[in-house]
């Protein structure tokens, strides 16, 4: 192939394929590893990072060749050398400096800075994995901000103690992600423990996800549209300090509004004043809050999208500003 149409040649940004950097701490040398050697096989240049591949030769072994022969293997060496060159910037790219000066070494080859990567990932195993161990079997949902993190985390503890020789079985990990669990997920877990088999840890992980997001839509659906005998109780679990106080009184004064309205209009209907409470028209209630922020300008800012409110009375509390629009029969 000519050296100047060769795939390698084309790859401008590392970063595109390896978009993380390794480093000493943080343990993801397999992760790492197999990105690059993936991103090798695609580039074909894996040759170069084979501890049991021999390189070309500078000059014919042979003490009969010709001017041609040498002439063939110069350009061999010389193309050889040149994709060496970049894979070795490549592996320079996408680690740290302090493993970058560790490494680092004058006519070092490819393959010689991949070995010496693996051979700093693979000292002191025991102590490494003692250290791992220890955080994995202490890891806990609490100390993530949800159900993604937490499960990747997990993760990444098994493949960095399957790195030093401890690999982590599925029915392992698969326990301990449950294990450090909240008591807000007992539900969930219990079921998950009495499957036999032990489903993967990927379905696992699926199933908690469902049951956060389940969580949070019922909390949403809670917070929003309270009943008129939870609200108080429902904006103060959502609603930090101050706010709470206000939104829960506002909204008693709104039911109370509410429900003057309701009899005014059961009246003007010729129905007792009681009608369309009795019926259930103020048993509940919805707040809902549009804020913007401070715009030199505010008359000229777009604010919420058209939309209609499925309830039977809105009571709107509009701000200084104004421009408010309403359409009936899409007449403004």
């Amino acid at each position: 192939m000519d050296p100047k149409n060769h795939p390698a040649i084309t790859v401008t940004n590392i970063r595109n394929f390896i978009p993380f950097t390794l480093e000493m701490e943080n343990g993801q040398f397999t992760s790492w590893a197999e990105l690059f050697r993936i991103h090798c096989r695609a580039f074909q240049v894996g040759d170069h990072i084979d501890a049991s591949f021999k390189p070309p030769s500078k000059t014919p072994s042979s003490s009969t060749a010709t001017e041609a022969d040498k002439t063939k293997a110069a350009s061999e060496f010389e193309t050889w050398s040149r994709l060496d060159a970049i894979v070795l910037q490549w592996i320079y790219s996408t680690i740290s400096n302090d493993l970058l000066h560790t490494i680092l070494k004058p006519n070092t080859t490819a393959s010689q800075a991949w070995t010496a990567l693996e051979n700093i990932f693979q000292d002191n195993q025991s102590t490494r994995a003692v250290y791992l161990d220890s955080k994995f079997v202490s890891t806990r949902l609490d100390h993530h901000p949800n159900i993604s993190s937490y499960c990747q985390a997990m993760k990444m503890l098994a493949d960095q103690l399957a790195n030093v020789g401890n690999p982590v079985s599925n029915q392992r990990l698969v326990l301990q992600l449950i294990v450090g669990l909240n008591e807000s997920y007992e539900g969930v877990a219990m079921i998950i423990q009495q499957t036999t088999p032990l489903p993967d840890f990927y379905d696992v992980r699926s199933k908690l996800i469902m049951e956060e997001a389940r969580k949070a839509h019922q909390a949403a659906a809670t917070a929003v549209s309270p009943t008129s005998g939870t609200s108080a109780t429902a904006l103060t679990a959502s609603t930090p300090g101050l706010i709470a106080d206000i939104l829960i009184e506002y909204s008693e004064k709104v039911t109370k509004l509410g429900c003057s309205l309701f009899e005014l209009i059961s009246e003007v209907l010729g129905l007792a004043s009681s009608c369309l409470k009795d019926i259930g028209c103020a048993d509940r209630l919805a707040t809902i809050c549009h804020y913007y922020s401070a715009y030199p300008q505010p008359k000229l800012t777009i604010g919420t999208q058209k939309h209609a409110y499925n309830d039977l009375v809105t009571v709107l509390l509009q701000d200084h500003m104004g421009i408010l629009q309403f359409l009936h029969k899409t007449i403004c």
